[in-house]
């Protein structure tokens, strides 16, 4: 309710949304800084649709690190996860509460599980640093 704009979902575009919900990252203009209670259940997993391109990720309860990210199909290739606090930062973990630009290379889902199963490199993503930056807001 303090943020000064509406909150963004990003999809070949900007894109307003009145309701914010799990899995997805959200653009949101404040003020001022400040800290803003989230309120909801423990989300211990949760698969995140993807498109070709940029996309703004969420995370879930428990901080997540961008290399056991498992993908469908297995192996996307992603940019660097990007954090934003007056600049793009790249983020080597995703914590709860927080939104991520990735750009991934095609369509899929990104399994997000802290601590993550087991599972072959050949289904996790494979981070590629020299992709880029996000767009600009």
């Amino acid at each position: 309710p303090t943020a000064t704009s509406p909150a963004f979902t990003y999809q070949s575009g900007y894109q307003s949304q009145s309701i914010v919900g799990p899995g997805r990252g959200y653009w949101l203009k404040f003020g001022s800084s400040q800290s803003v209670d989230l309120d909801g259940g423990v989300i211990a997993l949760d698969t995140v649709a993807v498109t070709q391109g940029w996309n703004i990720v969420g995370s879930i309860s428990q901080p997540v690190l961008a290399a056991s990210i498992v993908s469908e199909p297995g192996g996307l290739v992603t940019s660097s996860f990007f954090g934003y606090s007056l600049a793009y930062s790249p983020a080597d973990t995703l914590h709860p509460g927080y939104g991520y630009w990735v750009k991934v290379s095609g369509p899929g889902s990104l399994y997000l599980e802290a601590p993550p199963g087991p599972v072959p490199a050949a289904g996790r993503i494979r981070i590629d640093p020299a992709i880029g930056v996000p767009p600009d807001r």
